[in-house]
């Protein structure tokens, strides 16, 4: 309990860490008015005692988090799709999907009531241009600048090749 002092003048106490998990009515009190409700429902020495333990609580959570968002910094900079303005299809939103076991960004388009789904990751040897039409939606797969890319969608296959095709432009050495 180095935190605080006996020698803290009375009415300066204060609690941020015990105040996360409080309601918010005894959050909002002062801090000598929490040490007194706290020392009465849980004995002396208790609103020092939770406010030590639930920093070091928070401390490891900040921690934890700050790792996980470099984590997801490093991963974003290598899997970060690329996002382009294509006349006729309006950027909609994006998400992680998964294909053949690999974790995939897919930015979504929309082009009148239809969607565009551009799927994206760094290019293999293997990868090849494409295209396949099943249950009717069709898929185009393309590779350019070290990137593969399939764009899925029920528009149809002369509307789908043109955004592709925009999309391929807009995009190109990016």
């Amino acid at each position: 309990m180095t935190a605080y002092s006996a020698a803290m003048p009375l009415g300066y106490e204060s609690y941020p860490n015990l105040a996360r998990v409080l309601t918010p009515e005894l959050a909002a009190l002062p801090g000598a008015e929490l040490r007194a409700f706290m020392e009465n429902q849980y004995g002396p020495g208790a609103a020092e005692h939770y406010e030590e333990y639930f920093e070091g609580i928070f401390d490891d959570i900040g921690k934890t988090f700050s790792s996980a968002a470099k984590d997801v910094g490093q991963f974003a900079k290598k899997a970060a799709p690329v996002v382009a303005n294509v006349g006729g299809g309006a950027l909609q939103g994006g998400r992680l999907d998964y294909v053949h076991g690999r974790a995939v960004p897919v930015v979504v388009y929309g082009r009148r009531q239809h969607v565009i789904n551009v799927y994206e990751w760094p290019a293999s040897e293997s990868d090849r241009d494409w295209h396949a039409t099943s249950n009717g939606y069709h898929l185009i797969a393309w590779t350019r600048d070290g990137r593969t890319h399939w764009a899925v969608s029920d528009l149809n296959d002369a509307e789908l090749r043109e955004f592709v095709r925009a999309f391929s432009d807009a995009t190109a050495g990016r």
